[in-house]
């Protein structure tokens, strides 16, 4: 007799398995085309992002130091948009020495160890390396690469920013 209550005790927790797993099935599946659906839908946006850059096509670059607008030592015509370089990069240094020359008579910049400088690059991107600036925490070089018009790259302690600016309207991003 106890065997015989033993079979319907393990034929009864079969069951029940199977009725479980009858009800989970379609749970199974919703959540798995859930999943799928929101993995896709990551590689879209993502893959958007990546080949969907804003047009940088007709910007210049802007620097600052504090609310003043400075221009490239390097262009006799002092233009404060500063032009992408047709290929490669260049690099434009500001130093402690040369802020008479910028900022007018009597006025010097104050940077940390004395100079700074910012990279910009014929895929119309600029950046400030770590190498290139002299404060405890680097946060403006950790930006890395920027792409965007209008995303300015800020080193607080140096007073120091740079910016893209469209010549038409402002890119957004997608």
């Amino acid at each position: 007799m106890e065997q015989n209550e033993e079979k319907t005790v393990v034929s009864n927790t079969e069951s029940e398995k199977d009725t479980l797993l009858k009800r989970m099935k379609p749970k199974l599946l919703k959540d798995i085309l859930l999943y799928v659906s929101l993995a896709l839908v990551i590689v879209a946006i993502s893959l958007s992002a990546f080949f969907l850059k804003p047009s940088s096509e007709n910007s210049h670059v802007e620097i600052k130091y504090g609310n003043t607008l400075l221009y490239d030592p390097n262009d006799g015509s002092k233009k404060t948009a500063i032009a992408f370089p047709s290929s490669g990069e260049k690099r434009i240094t500001f130093t402690n020495e040369d802020g008479s020359k910028y900022l007018g008579e009597g006025n010097a910049f104050s940077f940390i160890d004395g100079s700074i400088t910012l990279t910009i690059y014929s895929d119309k991107s600029i950046q400030i390396k770590e190498e290139d600036v002299f404060c405890q925490d680097h946060l403006c070089s950790h930006m890395g690469r920027i792409y965007s018009s209008y995303t300015p790259v800020v080193c607080l302690p140096n007073h120091f920013s740079a910016m893209i600016v469209a010549d038409g309207l402002p890119d957004y991003d997608a």
